[in-house]
């Protein structure tokens, strides 16, 4: 990458990366203030305008960047992730970064960043899944931390929301309570206990 002042030029490993990086890029930053041109793996980006929206747009850019070239993981601004996965729902990070974890990519949440060792496809993916399963129980009488045990169980199992919530109910994570005449599925244990119980490898998420 070179960067200079209100130019850069940025290069990919391929010309689909590029393209991708454009088609992220426009979907945050207003074209008209940004001429870009593409050549094969190579980026070239100008700002006109004032500086200050100037030097807003180029450090907006230079972040996806950052994120695209962070294929095997580092540290990811949460804004641009939302932007590549387009989740249908919103989403819960401290799910993502657990199941993470406990899929073996070291990962934790620092601000509005994401800092893991996963590769950035798998981060993507996840985020999506995790943003449809909370999509899918937005519809049912669940608690916030049942929601959580559910859902990283649904991640770790490949499993959707009905099948998450029988085994978690077979192996007594989750049950099913009668509340003012309606059934409200709670979880036995906070999300932090669950868990600290599959790290311990007793098993619920097996």
């Amino acid at each position: 990458m070179r960067e200079m002042g209100r130019r850069a030029v940025l290069k990919f490993k391929s010309s689909e990366d590029a393209i991708t990086y454009v088609d992220l890029l426009t979907r945050r930053i207003k074209v008209g203030e940004l001429i870009i041109d593409v050549k094969s793996n190579v980026v070239e980006l100008r700002v006109r305008g004032g500086r200050e929206a100037g030097d807003i747009m180029m450090a907006e850019a230079l972040k996806i960047y950052g994120a695209l070239k962070a294929r095997n993981g580092g540290s990811l601004d949460l804004s641009v992730l939302i932007t590549m996965a387009q989740p249908p729902h919103p989403v819960p990070f401290d799910v993502v970064t657990t199941a993470l974890n406990l899929r073996g990519f070291p990962s934790e949440l620092s601000g509005m960043k994401l800092r893991t060792k996963a590769p950035l496809d798998l981060v993507i993916s996840i985020i999506k899944s995790t943003s449809s399963l909370y999509a899918e129980m937005a519809r049912m009488n669940i608690t916030q931390n049942a929601k959580k045990i559910i859902a990283t169980h649904a991640l770790l199992r490949g499993l959707d929301v009905p099948g998450a919530i029988q085994e978690l109910m077979e192996k007594g994570a989750v049950r099913e309570n009668e509340s003012s005449g309606s059934a409200l599925i709670t979880a036995s244990s906070s999300f932090e206990d669950y868990v600290s119980t599959i790290r311990r490898g007793k098993g619920i998420a097996r």
